[in-house]
């Protein structure tokens, strides 16, 4: 589950959070709109470097507990910026971007030893390549379904 939360965050700095920090904080460089969104794929690459020396048992909770916190930080942060609070509403989206781009990285590196761990005779390329099918295609389902309920 935390897989598909993790899928719409970098989904959402990817895509939306350029527009949004255009449209209501009037920057519209695309250096900074493409800052913010390598700032939270930096996180998550630096934190699985961080959490390759824990225990699997000590990534999964501290991950999904880093993920939770940068969920409400980049979700206060919406509230702030569609409240139009000029001081708050700069430093916070992207801060809130990076814990929990952290937090995905470290939930996504325990979830992938984890599965190699438990399919050890397949080849790993191929482990991670039906991982990512079915999530891809698992979050499609889901998009097109909330498309669907949208429109009707």
């Amino acid at each position: 589950m935390m897989a598909f939360v993790g899928f719409a965050m970098f989904g959402f700095f990817t895509s939306l959070a350029p527009v949004l920090i255009s449209g209501k904080l009037g920057i519209t460089s695309h250096v900074v709109a493409g800052s913010v969104a390598f700032s939270v794929f930096a996180a998550a690459a630096i934190f699985q470097m961080i959490s390759s020396r824990w225990a699997r048992t000590t990534q999964i909770p501290v991950g999904l507990i880093i993920l939770a916190v940068g969920l409400v930080l980049v979700t206060a942060s919406m509230v702030l910026v569609s409240m139009s609070m000029p001081d708050a509403r700069c430093p916070m989206p992207v801060a809130g971007g990076m814990v929990a781009g952290a937090g995905v990285g470290v939930t996504f590196k325990a979830t992938m030893g984890l599965l190699l761990q438990a399919v050890a005779p397949v080849p790993s390329v191929m482990m991670f390549g039906g991982f990512m099918l079915v999530l891809l295609a698992i979050t499609a389902i889901t998009f097109a379904k909330t498309r669907h309920q949208a429109s009707a």
